[in-house]
């Protein structure tokens, strides 16, 4: 595999894995009608490989079983199985990344990504279709497709963990949040 990145290597053997069950599409560990599929192919104009991913109905991400998140797509819908914890090659006691979103450890190539956005930390959060994050039962703390988009409002986005919490904002908004306790104050 000359001139291939070891992340690309890495896609391409999860995808080659995936596909080798032809003839049935599963998801969340729950094949999928093949008139449920037909039906996802036309509304989406596109044909659904084969394989076994996973996919997360409150964000709308979505991969191979075992693997990163690959995309996002359509959220909401009842499709598969519950989304696992080891998803993503992981274990709901955490075995790659100790970082887990709606349910799901993070594989090291998502919590690589995330990075490059925000400092992440071992926890557990959740992620919703518009891009709003926060930890497990508390409020939102910030909007992944704004940092993303590089937007954030006014300023520069940031978070940092204090001896006391943490502390962060999206140049708008600033917040301090304890995640012992679960109080959180947000300011304008």
């Amino acid at each position: 595999m000359r001139g291939l990145t070891p992340f690309g290597a890495t896609l391409l053997l999860l995808f080659l894995s995936a596909t080798t069950f032809a003839g049935d599409l599963v998801v969340n560990g729950a094949s999928i009608d093949p008139e449920v599929q037909r039906a996802m192919e036309a509304e989406l104009g596109q044909r659904i490989p084969d394989g076994r991913y996973w996919y997360d109905s409150a964000c709308g991400a979505w991969g191979l079983e075992g693997g990163p998140a690959l995309g996002l797509t359509v959220p909401g819908r009842r499709l598969g199985g519950t989304l696992r914890a080891d998803a993503s090659g992981g274990s709901s006691r955490g075995r790659q990344t100790w970082v887990w979103v709606n349910g799901r450890e993070l594989h090291p190539l998502d919590v690589m990504q995330l990075s490059q956005l925000i400092p992440v930390s071992p926890g557990r959060y959740w992620l919703d279709a518009q891009g709003f994050a926060g930890y497990e039962g508390g409020p939102a703390l910030l909007n992944l497709w704004q940092l993303a988009r590089g937007g954030g409002g006014g300023g520069s986005a940031y978070q940092r963990r204090t001896a006391g919490g943490y502390i962060g904002g999206d140049g708008n908004t600033s917040y301090f949040f304890d995640p012992e306790s679960g109080a959180s104050v947000m300011v304008d």
